[in-house]
């Protein structure tokens, strides 16, 4: 499923997953009264905690993949076709997968070391 809203959720889950969307398309309207709902909804201060340690630690990685250019390996694309959830019947295919080009952070490589200490 690509949409958690369509999903058989609990209200609780829904609300901690809206929480998550609004943290990550609008953190600034994320406030008290978000995180009030959620302790309403059930969820205590640590999984409240942990969720926004998540959300956060996703957007970071994908802001960093994104802004060096990282494109999926060509193995993971073919993981992806071939990859079949249990309640569809049926063989798994065994196209390949298209090639992709990788992009990588162009400029020239950098020493960490300081000039003046090369050997």
């Amino acid at each position: 499923m690509d949409d958690y809203r369509r999903a058989p959720l609990d209200a609780a889950v829904r609300l901690l997953c809206d929480y998550a969307v609004l943290v990550t398309t609008n953190v600034h309207a994320a406030g008290e009264a978000e995180i009030a709902g959620l302790r309403e909804a059930g969820w205590s201060e640590a999984a409240i905690l942990e969720a926004v340690e998540i959300v956060g630690f996703f957007n970071y990685y994908n802001r960093l993949v994104d802004a060096l250019g990282v494109e999926s390996e060509p193995e993971w694309a073919a993981e992806e076709v071939n990859a079949r959830p249990a309640e569809i019947p049926g063989p798994r295919t065994s196209r390949p997968a298209p090639p992709r080009q990788v992009r990588r952070a162009s400029g020239p490589a950098r020493s960490r070391r300081p000039s003046g200490n090369r050997p």
